[in-house]
Parts: C-alpha cells; sequence; structure tokens
C-alpha cells in the first residue's frame, strides 16, 4: 500500500528511491531492543528493525519533490593477500579509497557487502561483524548454536545496509570471532569489499533543497561546520530542514573540530509524534501523523481513538453529550416477545398435533386436517343429559362402544 501511495506521487520513482525513501523517515520509536546504535551520519539503526517503522506520510511528503538517485556504482576491493589463521579472533584492517579516480569511484553508500571464503570445523561457533570507516558496527553473521557444519563459506556475500549515505573511503575492518570455548580452528584464504552507491550526494535533496554554505571540512571532505544560516543535515548544509526534521544544536562539540566550543545548528529528527516540528520535543510539534490529535494550545499531538473521531464539534467547538438511547432496550423486548410468541404457538400445534387427552386418555387428535375420535372414552366423560330427539339411538350405540 505504501508503495503504491509513493507511485501516485511519482511514477519515476525506482527501486532505489524506494530503499533511500525508507531510509531517510523511517522512525525507530516504541521499538525496544537493546541493539540500536546510531551509524555515521546520525542515524538509528538496529539489526533486530533495521532502520524503524515505515511512515508513510513523510515518504509521501518527501516523494513529491523527489528526484530519482543517480546511476548506481560498484566498487570491488581485494582485501586479503594470503590467508589467515582465525584462531579465538581473527581482525583484518585495510584503507580503501573507494575506487577514487575511476569512473565505479563511490562517494556515498548503499549497502556493503563482504565476499568471503573460509574453513572451519564448527561453522555455528563463528560471529564475524564489519566496522564502516565511520565507525559504524554491522553484524554480518550471528553465532548459531546449532550449526555444526565444518563446510565453512566458499565465496559468499554477506551484506550489510547499516552504513547507508556513509562515505566509504578510509579503514575497514573485519572481525571474525569464535564465540564458544572450544579450541576450534580455520583459515580465512578470500576477503573482498564491494561497495555500492553513488557518486555524490542523491540528488533528492540537494535539488529539493538549497545545498550549500560548508564552513568546515573534516578530512574526508565532508562538511562538519555550516555558515550562519545553514544547517548542517546528513553531511551537508542545508537552508530548510526536510520534513521530519527541524533546527537544533549539536549535543556535543565535535571532537574533531579546532574549536571544542563550537556547537553548530543541525538538523535534528522531530519527536515520533510529529510530522513536523519546531523541535525534538514532545511539545514541538506543528503537526501531527496520520490518526493523531493536534493540540495547538500545548504543541502536542496524541493517539486519536475511535470516538474522538466523530463527527466535527458544532456550536462553540464543543461536541454535545449524547444521551442514551432507548432503541436498544425496546429492540430487545420486542425480540424476547416474539420469541415467546413463538414458543407458545409451536407448542399448542404440537398438542393439537398429538391430540387432546383428558384425565390420561385421549379424546381426539388433528390428523390430515381432520378430528378423529378415539373408543374406550369412560362413561363418566358424558353428560348426563337427556338426549334430543332423534340423537338418542346415536348417543346409546356410542356408549354401547365405549363400555366394551
Amino acid at each position: 500500500m505504501v508503495t503504491q501511495l509513493l507511485l501516485l506521487c511519482s511514477k519515476n520513482l525506482t527501486w532505489r528511491d524506494m530503499q533511500h525513501l525508507v531510509v531517510r523517515t523511517s522512525k525507530p520509536a516504541h521499538l525496544n531492543t537493546n541493539d540500536w546504535a546510531t551509524n555515521g551520519v546520525g542515524r538509528k539503526v538496529s539489526h533486530s528493525y533495521g532502520y524503524g517503522l515505515l511512515d508513510a506520510g513523510a515518504m509521501v511528503a518527501l516523494a513529491k519533490n523527489w528526484t530519482s538517485v543517480g546511476p548506481q556504482r560498484k566498487c570491488i576491493v581485494d582485501i586479503l593477500m594470503e590467508p589467515r589463521d582465525i584462531g579465538k579472533r581473527l581482525e583484518v584492517r585495510q584503507k580503501v579509497d573507494a575506487c577514487r579516480g575511476k569512473a565505479s569511484y563511490i562517494g556515498q553508500l548503499e549497502h556493503v557487502q563482504a565476499r568471503l571464503t573460509l574453513s572451519y570445523n564448527r561453522r555455528g561457533d563463528l560471529a564475524i561483524h564489519l566496522v564502516s570507516p565511520m565507525g559504524t558496527r554491522s553484524t554480518l553473521l550471528a553465532a548459531r548454536p546449532h550449526d555444526y557444519s565444518a563446510d565453512g563459506f566458499n565465496d559468499w556475500a554477506f551484506m550489510t545496509t547499516h552504513s547507508w549515505d556513509e562515505d566509504p573511503a578510509g579503514e575497514w575492518v573485519l572481525e571474525i570471532e569464535n564465540t564458544s570455548e572450544a579450541n576450534n580452528y580455520g583459515t580465512l584464504t578470500k576477503f573482498t569489499l564491494v561497495l555500492y552507491g553513488t557518486a555524490m550526494d542523491p540528488p533528492g535533496l540537494s535539488n529539493q533543497f538549497e545545498s550549500s554554505g560548508c564552513k568546515t571540512l573534516a578530512t574526508s571532505q565532508t562538511c562538519v561546520v555550516c555558515e550562519e544560516g545553514f544547517y548542517l543535515h546528513q553531511k551537508s548544509c542545508l537552508k530548510t530542514c526536510p520534513p521530519g526534521f527541524a533546527p537544533g544544536p549539536s549535543p556535543a562539540p565535535l571532537e574533531n573540530s579546532l574549536d571544542p566550543h563550537l556547537s553548530p545548528l543541525l538538523c535534528v529528527p522531530c519527536h515520533p509524534s510529529c510530522a513536523t516540528c519546531l523541535g525534538p520535543g514532545a511539545a514541538q510539534c506543528l503537526s501531527c501523523l496520520a490518526h493523531a490529535h493536534y493540540n495547538s494550545q500545548e504543541q502536542t499531538c496524541s493517539h486519536q481513538t475511535q470516538s474522538s473521531r466523530a463527527s466535527p464539534a458544532l456550536g462553540d467547538g464543543v461536541a454535545p453529550a449524547s444521551r442514551p438511547s432507548s432503541l436498544p432496550v425496546l429492540v430487545a423486548s420486542l425480540s424476547c416477545f416474539f420469541i415467546v410468541l413463538v414458543f407458545v404457538t409451536v407448542f399448542l400445534v404440537l398438542q393439537l398435533r398429538s391430540g387432546l387427552r383428558l384425565r390420561g386418555v385421549k379424546v381426539y387428535s388433528l390428523e390430515n386436517g381432520g378430528i378423529i375420535a378415539y373408543k374406550g372414552l369412560p362413561s363418566d366423560a358424558w353428560p348426563e343429559e337427556e338426549e334430543e330427539e332423534g340423537g338418542g339411538e346415536r348417543t346409546a350405540f356410542i356408549r354401547d362402544q365405549s363400555a366394551l
């Protein structure tokens, strides 16, 4: 459904545009896990939940003016030159230039692959991690207690997206660890780093927001401090923060800044309850997400229940309280009366069809629409009245038959 909404906004979106929109707008709100971390560009990311919950409203707002990202590039770097013994723990460190000066140069990552060939006597005891130049540590393989295989891995591609939008130039670190106490053994024979990304920042942001005004560059040629009137957002200086972000101060001075007291203005994420905001606080909302109520006085967003989504308020803006309706009681009463009536009717019909009994003796019954009288009626069941003239013989005959 979310993808269909985005395609309604722009039919030219590609599968990579979708990935960028998801990464840029997802929210980690209310997702509890102990592995949330902040990557090199300031995004929260987790191995349990990725970048968080999809925010359809923010994705649609960003997609309306989105320009497709540039062609995807692929940079392949062979890291390992000779086999290395894994033992209890192995670290492989290598500085890369991300194919600088080549047609495959990558300035901004999308996803990364570590293609490994290794042997190990118990594969399930291994844990493998990859650390990017900007310090993001991704778990490529967690220990698997029930994996007893001794086959190892043959040119196996382990992928991570946790370094999305980072600069891949710098030192990469591959960590392979034996998580058990057993004296396991194995050898790493091949390690190839495959980088996927673009040559520069995605045009979706650079075209939507004017980007310039960088005051201080880091050693990786990324902006860390902007000029006055600009806000730092994902290594770019913007005059206006994108949807879901608001201007705010840096939580701490930059470690690599020449001035330790310098605190640049950043585009900080809004509170999870806000769609747009003035700041990161819960009481700094300008608009709310779908199905949320906005309190203009407190500038807060609260979850809107079904009852609060009733018809618009009348008069002075306050909806009158509705009185309890007596209709349900009336319907219930009529239903009970109808059920009783049907029961009594069925009972009487069944009694008539089975025959009326008088003092334990069947007098008559309804069969085929007629009344059938039975013999054996007690003599005292007949009245002792004088028979009318012309009917005495018939009455005497019936009494005689009854006596027999």
